[in-house]
């Protein structure tokens, strides 16, 4: 029997500590033994990486980068991840519980479908924080990756996050993973908690309108270079 994961979870985080052992802890949770937890810590200045070293669970794997954002963590992760299927997480937000044996088994029913989502349940952590967001509560949101369990064989296909992008690299990823052949089946349960603080860096990224016509110059762009 190989004691290979069948999952991997990839985790990025900068300076994360205040949310980051809730996050870890809704994953391990539902993690069978031989699974792994990839936290890539990106240069964290808090005590970050302290409490990562007093964690002794060994699914946990800690990684380190550069500083160079999220999609340059999320890329070492995918570097380093071993297990059949992928999934990811930013720090600050959870695991609903019976998530992943749900999408697991949905990927595990049927050979065809390359992907797994459920719904997203927005937890409002400080006031008027989520109020743009409030419209995804309770809805499908497979344009997040982070809602979705994937086959490795889609994130191989797809490659990885494009690190020049501050803002709407995960919307740009879900694009690349539709045109890479993504066929996703729904499950009819929350599969991210999207926790919504002061905090977000999407409270900090650009006008909707300008980030959508980055996205469209972007797809036109690799359609050309096909």
């Amino acid at each position: 029997m190989s004691n290979l994961p069948q999952t991997s979870v990839i985790i990025p985080v900068f300076n994360g500590e205040y949310f980051l052992l809730e996050a870890i802890n809704s994953v391990l949770t539902q993690l069978e033994v031989n699974d792994e937890l990839l936290v890539v810590n990106d240069a964290s200045t808090d005590g970050t990486l302290a409490l990562l070293l007093e964690l002794s669970d060994r699914r946990l794997r800690v990684l380190s980068s550069n500083g160079g954002g999220a999609s340059v963590a999320r890329n070492i992760g995918i570097s380093a991840a071993r297990g059949e299927f992928i999934a990811f997480l930013d720090h600050d937000d959870l695991w609903p519980k019976g998530r992943h044996a749900s999408l697991r088994a949905a990927l595990l029913a049927d050979d065809s479908i390359n992907a797994s989502a459920g719904r997203i349940a927005i937890l409002e952590e400080s006031v008027g924080a989520a109020s743009k967001y409030q419209n995804l509560h309770g809805r499908y949101g497979a344009s997040m990756p982070f809602t979705c369990l994937y086959r490795r064989s889609l994130i191989q296909k797809t490659g990885y996050f494009d690190e020049t992008m501050r803002f709407g690299e995960d919307i740009d990823y879900f694009i690349r993973l539709t045109d890479s052949g993504m066929k996703i089946t729904y499950c009819d349960l929350d599969s991210l908690i999207y926790r919504r603080h002061a905090e977000n860096a999407t409270n900090f990224q650009p006008a909707h309108g300008k980030l959508a016509l980055e996205l469209v110059i972007r797809k036109l762009a690799r359609d050309r270079n096909k």
